[in-house]
């Protein structure tokens, strides 16, 4: 993966995660001027996961794993579609007391 940025390969980290989590999901990734999306489409629904690129750079690759696999539980949770934002999930994440 030569030439990827550490934002790079954070936004990758977290498409794996969640294309390896949800069965039977098909997970989209955009990054355009400073926002980075995931779309989820999941059994005839979508969701769509935002987040800055600061926060991006800023967080831990453990943190990203932690807040990655809170977006796919709550994914697998709910029966509508759900717009999230990776901000919350991390700084969620943060607090715990197992969060780095």
């Amino acid at each position: 993966m030569a030439g990827l940025s550490t934002i790079d390969l954070k936004a990758c980290l977290i498409l794996e995660v969640m294309s390896a989590s949800i069965p039977n999901a098909f997970v989209d990734y955009e990054g355009v001027g400073g926002l980075h999306r995931f779309l989820v489409f999941c059994q005839g629904l979508k969701y769509e996961l935002s987040l800055n690129e600061l926060l991006l750079d800023a967080c831990s690759v453990e943190n990203i794993k932690s807040a990655s696999q809170m977006v796919v539980q709550g994914i697998r949770r709910r029966a509508t579609p759900h717009r999230m934002k990776f901000d919350t999930m991390a700084a969620h994440v943060a607090a715990q007391p197992h969060g780095i």
